[in-house]
C-alpha cells in the first residue's frame, strides 16, 4: 500500500496494534483467573487467538470479530504462509528452549505436510480427529 498508494502502513499496524490491545485489556482479569485453575504461573500459558479486521477506505481497522479457538488448518498457500509465520513467531514470542527449537520447528513442518498430503488424497479422519474440514 505504501509504494501504490501512499498509504503509511507503519501507522495502520500501530492502528490495528491498538485495537487488539484495547480489546484484550478488559478480557486480562478473566482469563488470568481461568488460566490459573490450570497452570500455576500465568507466563507458563498462553492462547492464541484469530482477530479479523476490516480497513475502511481511509484505512481505518475496524474489529470484526474474535476468535478464540482460530483455524489452524491448511487453506489456501497465502493462508498456509501467515499461520506458519504466526506459528514461528509463536514459538519466538513463548520462547521455547534453543534445544528443542530445531526440533519442534522440522516436527510442527512434518505434520503440516502430512495433514496436507492427507487431505490431497482423500483422507477424511485419524482416529477420532476429523481432517476432512481442513
Amino acid at each position: 500500500l505504501e509504494e501504490t498508494q501512499g498509504v503509511d502502513s507503519a501507522k495502520i499496524w500501530r492502528e490495528i496494534k491498538e485495537v487488539v490491545a484495547k480489546s484484550l485489556l478488559p478480557s486480562e482479569r478473566f482469563f488470568t483467573g481461568a488460566i490459573s485453575k490450570i497452570v500455576k504461573q500465568r507466563s507458563h500459558a498462553f492462547e492464541v487467538f484469530g482477530y479479523d479486521i476490516l480497513l475502511d477506505q481511509q484505512y481505518k481497522p475496524w474489529l470484526l470479530e474474535i476468535n478464540h479457538t482460530p483455524s489452524l488448518a491448511p487453506g489456501t498457500n497465502l493462508e498456509n504462509d501467515v499461520k506458519h509465520s504466526m506459528l514461528k513467531d509463536l514459538f519466538t514470542l513463548v520462547d521455547v528452549r534453543a534445544r528443542i527449537k530445531p526440533v519442534l520447528g522440522q516436527r510442527c513442518a512434518l505434520i503440516w505436510d502430512s495433514i496436507l498430503q492427507m487431505r490431497e488424497e482423500g483422507v477424511t479422519a485419524i482416529g477420532d480427529f476429523e481432517i476432512s474440514n481442513l
